[in-house]
């Protein structure tokens, strides 16, 4: 699908929906299957799709809600990262740590363009939590510095599997969450360490 010269699209996840939060914390305290909240996701997700398409937006997401936030969705997959998988609210973090140098895995999101390519004819976006936010959750008990943690994390965007999906386009969006942090004085905005950017858009030919 061509784009206009000024695409539209969404920023962020959708509103996760009451009854899908008490599914998730049902899921996670194992009073329902994972094939139950995985149907759940889904149809959030298509429903999700279909209100971006009747709104008229160009580029598409799927909604991010069978993501329980950007920081666990991503550490669970990157090689080299243990998750301690223990917790009873959908909203809290897993505690995630880093003891050797991270590997090379897939992140499951040639999944997600799957998805969006089987429920909209528009172009579809991913997102990716970008290194700087994923350095600041990720305790780190292996590299000397959170500027090598950052430096080794950043190239993982690159390892993501869209180009297995023969013939289609997506857009790939990395993004970084905004780490802000109070002092007795004034609020300080903490900077990504050299060479690592806050923000990356690339679009991939598939």
């Amino acid at each position: 699908m061509s784009l206009p010269l000024l695409p539209t699209t969404v920023i962020g996840s959708y509103s996760m929906p009451s009854w899908l939060e008490r599914a998730k914390n049902d899921y996670l305290q194992r009073k329902i299957s994972r094939h139950d909240i995985e149907d759940m996701h889904d149809a959030t997700r298509k429903a999700a799709i279909k209100d971006q398409e009747v709104a008229g937006i160009d580029v598409v997401s799927d909604g991010e809600l069978q993501r329980d936030n950007m920081i666990d969705y991503f550490a669970e997959k990157l090689a080299g990262v243990q998750i301690d998988g223990t917790k009873r609210s959908y909203y809290d973090f897993y505690d995630s740590v880093v003891r050797g140098k991270l590997g090379t895995a897939a992140l499951g999101l040639a999944d997600e363009v799957r998805f969006l390519r089987r429920f909209t004819t528009r172009t579809g976006k991913v997102s990716i939590t970008g290194p700087h936010a994923l350095v600041k959750r990720i305790r780190n008990e292996h590299y000397p510095s959170e500027e090598t943690f950052a430096l080794d994390l950043a190239p993982y965007a690159e390892r993501v599997p869209l180009g297995a999906i023969a013939g289609e386009t997506t857009y790939a969006a990395m993004v970084d969450v905004p780490v802000r942090v109070e002092t007795d004085t004034a609020p300080l905005e903490v900077e990504s360490p050299p060479g690592v950017g806050t923000t990356l858009v690339a679009r991939f030919p598939v």
